[in-house]
């Protein structure tokens, strides 16, 4: 009998299955359509895909696409199976790296693409709770992350805003400084829910800050916002007060001098909301102050001093003298009255209006 030739054989039943048809779209994939393409990444799952199919044929595919960036609705069809292999089949961080995922998540932040920036944005959260990624590479997508600040687009500037949460753990201080100043710029910004969130924002940097840089950067923003014409800015921003209060415990010039002006500027806010969430955090901060309020005792102490021993001997000639020029007035103008009195029962005065 003659051998069976290959295209008769592949059609037995045996040799059709998912697994050789996958390869076989793999082996062709560059040679595709792009709609062939897209509808081939969107249908991959990967529970029944072995990891070493994974590894050897399809994150070369996607790197090799993601690299090039010839086709932004392709990168968008990779990006969220790139997460669920993250996801599903990376166990460490070696094997993160052997994938070479680190790199093709930093490639991909440093598109421009809002669509793909979004896509990263909305699943850095898992990535970041993984503990893959280095601090170095941690450090260069804060940078990228950062461009969303001076997006034109609101809705940009706010995911990139709620996507900094996550990050700001892991920053460094510098890095922490330079959010912070993105923060104090977002607290102006034209959109409204983008100011309640800065105002938000700012009392979870407000942790990985010093007493200094709150006090010359983040109160005069929050002071700001305490004036806002939103009413939940205003409110948020009171809440922020509450929640830093602490960190002025041994500031009481700045409590004084900065803060209090601006709550009780809102003790007399236009929203009943506003005036009672002012009032409690007027009565945290007046509580500060009166917790380091030295004793009256010590006060007093300091007051009782020997008045006459204060007076220097060199104006004690002075005084002498003010003392002696007012017994002399006081005797002149006793005289002065004393003659007035004498000369008008002298003339009968009283009778003499008719003369004027």
């Amino acid at each position: 009998r003659s051998r069976p030739r290959l295209p008769g054989l592949l059609k037995c039943p045996v040799f059709v299955n998912d697994y050789i048809q996958l390869n076989a779209f793999l082996n062709d994939f560059f040679i595709k359509e792009n709609e062939e393409k897209i509808d081939f990444i969107n249908t991959l799952s990967f529970e029944k895909i072995p990891s070493k199919c994974i590894k050897y044929k399809i994150m070369p595919i996607f790197e090799q696409l993601i690299v090039a960036n010839l086709e932004r609705d392709l990168i968008l069809a990779i990006l969220p199976k790139l997460f669920e292999i993250q996801a599903k089949i990376v166990t460490s961080k070696e094997e993160f790296a052997e994938l070479k995922m680190n790199k093709l998540v930093l490639k991909l932040f440093e598109l421009g693409d809002r669509a793909v920036r979004a896509n990263l944005l909305s699943n850095l959260p898992s990535l970041l709770s993984t503990n893959y990624l280095k601090s170095d590479e941690i450090s260069s997508i804060f940078d990228s992350v950062c461009s969303g600040f001076s997006d034109t687009h609101s809705k940009m500037r706010e995911i990139t805003l709620k996507a900094n949460l996550d990050l700001l753990p892991l920053l460094s201080p510098p890095k922490v400084e330079k959010l912070m100043r993105y923060l104090i710029k977002l607290a102006g910004d034209e959109e409204a829910s983008i100011r309640v969130n800065s105002a938000i924002f700012l009392g979870s940097i407000c942790e990985f800050l010093n007493s200094f840089q709150i006090s010359k950067f983040v109160i005069p923003a929050l002071n700001k916002l305490t004036s806002d014409n939103f009413i939940p800015a205003r409110l948020n921003a009171l809440l922020t007060y509450n929640k830093i209060s602490e960190k002025f415990a041994e500031d009481r010039d700045t409590i004084a001098s900065k803060i209090l002006p601006a709550i009780s500027l809102k003790l007399v806010d236009v929203d009943a909301a506003v005036q009672h969430k002012a009032f409690d955090v007027l009565d945290v901060y007046v509580g500060i102050l009166r917790r380091n309020l030295p004793p009256l005792e010590e006060m007093t102490s300091s007051l009782d001093i020997d008045c006459s021993n204060a007076i220097p001997k060199s104006n004690e000639a002075a005084i002498m003298r003010i003392e002696k020029s007012d017994k002399v007035d006081d005797e002149d103008r006793q005289g002065v009255a004393l003659k007035l009195s004498l000369s008008m029962d002298d003339e009968n005065f009283g009778d003499g209006w008719d003369d004027f």
